[in-house]
């Protein structure tokens, strides 16, 4: 069940990551999808190291796997903010800052739907 909630959460990510590029890709061109796709691919990436580490777990007490998920949503906000930041100083020309973020925001959104949507 762990694993599949995973699975659906991930598939949910790229699927929106495709679905703000394509939108922007309409809406505003190339430039703007190039930037959507880079945000909603940080977010997947930022939460694939949280994903993997919880799915990896067989056996925990309730406080271990507290402090699994704790420390796992602290490292996926650390590595969003950190390549965010790498991204907005070192690439400030190529990316273009609303399509990122929005895409970003739509993939993050994947936890929440595929908790509704939940077995």
């Amino acid at each position: 069940a762990l694993r599949a909630s995973i699975s659906r959460v991930l598939a949910l990510q790229l699927g929106a990551t495709t679905l703000g590029t394509l939108l922007f890709w309409a809406g505003s061109g190339p430039h703007a999808a190039f930037s959507a796709m880079v945000g909603g691919l940080l977010c997947f990436f930022a939460g694939l190291p949280y994903a993997l580490r919880v799915s990896a777990v067989r056996t925990a007490s309730p406080m271990q796997v507290l402090w699994l998920h704790g420390w796992g949503e602290l490292s996926k906000i650390g590595i969003a903010i950190g390549v965010m930041l790498v991204i907005f100083v070192r690439f400030e020309q190529e990316i273009a800052a609303l399509p990122m973020l929005c895409t970003y925001i739509l993939a993050t959104l994947s936890y929440w739907v595929a908790l509704i949507r939940s077995d």
